[in-house]
């Protein structure tokens, strides 16, 4: 009995000895990670700011505000995103180094696998964000047109590459966007079927008179 516990006893100390010495050995590499996150954390709000203003300055913001495009981003100016971006792919860059620090380990490893998604996010934004704008831009060039029906075409022509844009956004961040693209298609075709429908009653009201006139002469004759 006494064997045992002593034998019990060892073990513990054995494992709580193993603790202790991989957490004094893994304190220099968490130290190191802490350190090369807190700074990326400044290097990137510092740089953060300064795309803000240099975007201020160049006019983009304006330009956008100007060009009616700004709602499309829910009045978010482009500095901003453009400055978020930046921040992030900065910590990213800083973050990627301080796993490395960590060494080998669950923790780690998941980290290391949040730090590589990112890219991907941060690419699947920018490429919805141009999507947007340029639904919006598409749209505006529509709607200082003097098509009768500018307004619905607008919309629908905006709808389509704001959805498009989402799609491959998602698409790029690894997302399965398999229900949208059936989504879209069907969507799409029924659009078309019924613009045909449409402009088949509307073709047949406008030359209702003349194919009464034809037929009526064909009777004559």
């Amino acid at each position: 009995m006494v064997a045992q516990i002593t034998d019990i006893g060892t073990a513990l100390q054995s494992a709580f000895g193993n603790l202790l010495t991989a957490f004094v050995n893994a304190i220099p590499g968490i130290v190191l990670a802490v350190i090369l996150v807190i700074v990326g954390y400044l290097v990137g709000k510092i740089l953060q700011i300064v795309t803000v203003r240099l975007l201020k300055v160049s006019g983009v913001d304006e330009y956008i505000k100007k060009t009616n495009l700004a709602s499309a981003l829910g009045n978010i100016t482009i500095s901003r995103i453009a400055g978020k971006i930046v921040e992030w792919y900065i910590i990213l860059i800083f973050l990627q180094q301080a796993v490395v620090f960590l060494g080998e380990g669950p923790v780690s490893n998941f980290i290391g696998q949040i730090v590589g998604y990112i890219p991907a996010v941060l690419a699947g934004i920018i490429i919805i964000v141009i999507g947007l704008l340029f639904g919006r831009y598409i749209s505006n060039k529509i709607q200082v047109t003097q098509h009768r029906y500018k307004q619905t075409a607008a919309s629908v022509a905006e709808f389509i590459i704001a959805y498009m844009a989402l799609v491959m956004g998602l698409g790029t961040m690894g997302l399965d966007v398999t229900i949208l693209i059936e989504a879209f298609k069907i969507g799409f075709t029924a659009l078309v079927l019924v613009a045909a429908i449409v402009v088949g009653i509307a073709f047949g009201l406008a030359f209702r008179k003349d194919a009464k006139r034809i037929i009526a002469e064909l009777k004559k004759d």
